[in-house]
């Protein structure tokens, strides 16, 4: 169990990656499935899990968006934790270190 949950914070820094170089702060949010769907189908379970962490730890702030074909659930980057955001992904990319 200790590899899968590296694995999800491995996948949860990539998600913050990927939010950062989109802008995705704040009012500019992407919907779940659109994010979980950057990722091989394989690790698209690891990636829902991975959000749901990054959301319960205040990385990820959880929006509904009124949708032509119902609710659709969407995210952000938390600004107020933007320095340990970008903290975290620079650590992670120099050393490989996972931080959280």
């Amino acid at each position: 169990m200790p590899d899968k949950d590296i694995r999800i914070k491995e996948i949860a820094i990539n998600i913050l990656w990927k939010l950062r170089s989109k802008g995705k702060w704040g009012g500019s949010y992407i919907s779940i499935d659109s994010l979980t769907c950057l990722f091989p189908s394989h690790e698209r379970k690891n990636a829902k899990l991975a959000v749901q962490f990054l959301i319960n730890n205040s990385y990820l702030i959880p929006y509904k968006q009124r949708a032509k074909r119902g609710d659709a659930e969407v995210v952000s980057l938390n600004p107020s934790k933007k320095e340990h955001i970008e903290q975290i992904i620079e650590l992670y990319k120099v050393n490989g270190e996972v931080l959280f």
